[in-house]
């Protein structure tokens, strides 16, 4: 319901310190949440990877979010599509997996054919 998916977004917010406690927007944090068309996890994350020098880490990440798979599985292929997407498995995080996919396809010359790979 509408009033449940509120209360859960501002309790949310809450969590990321972007609001107090009376529901306002805090100076810092809340205006840049607001400016941002972005989920405020999301939002929280980058602004916080600034500290941690990997803003263009998550600048990869936080796109690869909307994207159900970064794989294809051609049923003909698949044998040879899982060898080749072992390649750039991690096995602490899958959204490292995906962070090792987008900076190697930004390494290639023929990224086409990386793809297509």
């Amino acid at each position: 319901s509408p009033s449940k998916n509120l209360l859960q977004t501002i309790q949310c917010l809450y969590a990321l310190h972007a609001i107090d406690e009376q529901s306002h927007l805090k100076a810092d944090l809340g205006m840049k949440v607001a400016e941002l068309l972005l989920h405020s996890t999301h939002v929280r994350a980058l602004i916080i990877s600034s500290e941690y020098g990997c803003t263009q880490e998550i600048l990869k990440i936080i796109p690869s979010l909307q994207v159900k798979h970064v794989f294809l599985n051609p049923p003909n292929e698949r044998m040879h599509a899982t060898k080749l997407h072992v390649k750039f498995a991690c096995q602490e995080e899958n959204l490292i997996t995906v962070l090792n996919v987008i900076n190697a396809f930004e390494q290639q010359i023929m990224p086409q054919q990386f793809c297509d790979k």
